[in-house]
């Protein structure tokens, strides 16, 4: 399934680039992202951070700016393509490679005091090895970070369904680019099947880790963003310790 997914988010890549460059754009959205970023890192810098399913490198690159030591990793060769362009663009030399994220099979154990995503756990196909095998990658203190949603989850109502194309229009106006729909086999992933948080809180909690925060992306769940992707699920951001 790893190499269907990935081809999605390959094909996919020119769309999500531009969901990037309007964000970089985006004043209040950069200094959010700075500052939330900031805070669920413990307020530190110059912290070894390993940035999965990096896409077109937006996390990357506000982790540069705030002095981080950035490793980006995704496993869809069109992102990478991307996000090399907009981490040149921006200055940034660091390491940006093609690795499958529930493997990473290059990485070394103990390596980093952080591991951070955005909209990428819901995307795998073994959530569980994917948190136990990051859990090796991490120093002992070291942070998960995940910002995700219940993606598929809730099925298409006539409320979400109406919601949708409104939200397309606005996403057409206001970003300049006409979303794609994709009913694939992402469906059958299997983050799409159950509840989440309470799911990732389970897994991570059976595998050690201390679970700091699971709290609402208050950010990603009002105004402009939440007209135009709210239907899609509540946004949420999860915070876990290696013990």
């Amino acid at each position: 399934m790893f190499k269907e997914v990935e081809e999605i988010w390959s094909n996919g890549s020119a769309e999500y680039d531009k969901v990037i460059k309007y964000q970089l754009s985006d004043k209040k959205a950069v200094e959010h992202w700075k500052k939330e970023l900031f805070d669920a890192l413990g307020r530190k810098t110059n912290l070894k951070v390993l940035d999965i399913g990096c896409g077109p490198g937006f996390f990357s690159i506000m982790l540069w700016r705030l002095g981080e030591n950035v490793t980006s990793v995704d496993g869809a060769e069109g992102m990478i393509a991307c996000a090399k362009k907009n981490l040149e663009a921006e200055g940034v030399s660091g390491k940006v490679y093609l690795a499958d994220a529930i493997k990473l099979p290059d990485e070394k154990e103990e390596t980093y005091d952080a591991i951070v995503s955005r909209d990428v756990v819901w995307t795998l196909y073994d959530p569980e090895a994917a948190f136990s095998r990051w859990k090796e990658l991490l120093k002992t203190g070291g942070r998960i970070i995940i910002y995700d949603g219940n993606y598929h989850y809730a099925g298409n109502s006539l409320k979400r369904t109406l919601w949708r194309y409104f939200a397309n229009v606005l996403i057409l106006f206001t970003e300049k680019r006409v979303r794609v729909e994709r009913k694939t086999i992402l469906n059958d992933l299997p983050f799409c099947k159950c509840k989440r948080p309470e799911k990732d809180i389970e897994l991570l909690s059976n595998l050690g880790f201390k679970v700091l925060a699971v709290e609402k992306d208050e950010f990603r769940c009002k105004g402009l963003y939440r007209l135009k992707y709210g239907w899609q699920s509540t946004p949420f951001k999860i915070i876990a310790e290696k013990t």
